[in-house]
């Protein structure tokens, strides 16, 4: 009996080994395997058009903006709180002053924001509830638009600008409402929408 089981497993082996150089070398045929990742580009047209005016609405060097910038970057995880709530989220595009203390985050919204009405609320209202200054944009809006509504600051880096207390405390407010917080439930307090 011995001196089968050497062989069977000898055997075993050289199928599992041939099984993995096959999968690793490909198809035979000359057909090439389809690729498992493809290049994504960084930005729509629409939200190219929003990047230059924001830049021209915000020089350098006194500004920077960053584009598809991760929660995960803006925000950290309170008590009761899990991080895996928002880290995968991002934000169409971040300015901030030429210390990188966060001026606002500006958003481009599309058609398909239409119906994502409570997502975008939720993911408003965690970013406020931080201290950031968060404005929405249907189309892109012109310069001085721009320079009004998202040049005011009104939150830095955790900071409070002008009315910034009163605006954190009801976008927390919000977020509880949004969330169920406070229910007793805190394994889901945001929607898992990603972006």
């Amino acid at each position: 009996m011995k001196s089968l089981l050497l062989p069977f497993i000898a055997l075993v082996l050289g199928i599992i080994f041939l099984a993995i150089v096959k999968r690793l070398v490909g198809n035979r045929d000359g057909k090439s395997k389809p690729k498992i990742f493809h290049k994504a580009r960084l930005l729509t047209e629409r939200e190219q058009s929003m990047f230059w005016r924001i830049k021209e609405a915000f020089p350098e060097p006194e500004h920077v903006v960053f584009t598809q910038f991760g929660f995960g970057a803006l925000l950290k995880a309170g008590k009761g709180t899990s991080a895996l709530h928002y880290t995968q989220k991002r934000a169409d595009f971040v300015l901030t002053d030429r210390s990188f203390a966060v001026l606002a985050i500006i958003e481009i919204d599309d058609a398909s924001h239409a119906e994502r009405g409570r997502e975008d609320n939720a993911r408003d209202a965690m970013l406020k509830s931080a201290g950031y200054s968060v404005v929405r944009f249907n189309n892109i809006p012109d310069v001085e638009t721009l320079r009004r509504q998202a040049g005011g600051g009104g939150g830095g880096n955790g900071g409070e600008g002008e009315g910034g207390a009163e605006e954190a405390a009801g976008a927390a407010e919000r977020l509880r409402e949004v969330s169920g917080a406070g229910d007793g439930n805190r394994t889901h307090v945001f929607p898992e929408v990603q972006r």
